[in-house]
């Protein structure tokens, strides 16, 4: 089963420098290095792409503070979200809302938030902080393998050529990976648009103010 240890040393295989035992407690040159970037570019990774296996879904309720103007109600994001996917004002995937994503102080503490005009709940679909390697689709394994030796290859083999090859491996992976991921999962669907309503008189979406029923 792969872990972090495991996943950033083929990262350091591919860059050409030594492993690590444990890379959350030994104190090498390699560990320490691989500390210092592993969750920023794990997570930016994470919200660079709608990846299948961190997709999450959950119902947020409002929270005590209320947005100073302009829109009604505030829902605190859950604590592991990364990007959001789509908000939802029901259970139904194809019932779509107006919302911004926002920063509210909420009992003294800030807090980052939806705000939107939906009173009661909104359901929303979002990219999660998947920490767990073994739950990493294995193409987003060698992608992120190649984005740490990047910066392997700079920081430990002081290799600007060599950070460049292990660039352009990373640019191959993530796209083949992205290419794989798209067409293995059923499109998101979206409302017509005001176009699509005008020309062909479609009365199956409509704008409802705050939200597409």
């Amino acid at each position: 089963m792969a872990t972090k240890t495991s996943l950033v040393n083929v990262a350091l295989g591919y860059a050409m420098c030594d492993r690590v035992n444990a890379v959350d407690t030994d104190t090498s040159t390699e560990a320490k290095a691989a500390r210092d970037v592993y969750d920023t570019k794990r997570q930016s990774l994470l919200r660079g792409y709608l990846w299948s296996f961190a997709k999450k879904r959950d119902v947020l309720s409002t929270v005590a503070t209320v947005p100073d103007f302009g829109v009604d109600f505030a829902y605190a994001l859950p604590a592991d979200w990364l990007r959001t996917i789509s908000v939802h004002p029901s259970d139904s995937d194809f019932s779509l809302c107006r919302y911004k994503h926002e920063t509210i102080l909420v009992s003294g503490t800030p807090t980052k938030v939806i705000v939107t005009n939906i009173s009661t709940a909104i359901y929303l679909r979002y990219v999660w902080d998947v920490e767990t390697v073994a739950l990493f689709d294995p193409m987003f394994q060698e992608a992120f393998a190649w984005d740490l030796a990047t910066f392997f290859a700079l920081k430990i083999k002081q290799s600007s050529q060599h950070a460049d090859f292990c660039a352009g491996q990373m640019r191959r992976a993530i796209s083949i990976a992205k290419s794989t991921n798209s067409i293995e999962d059923w499109p998101d669907p979206f409302p017509a648009g005001s176009w699509v309503t005008e020309r062909d008189g479609w009365s199956g979406d409509s704008w409802g103010g705050d939200c597409w029923a």
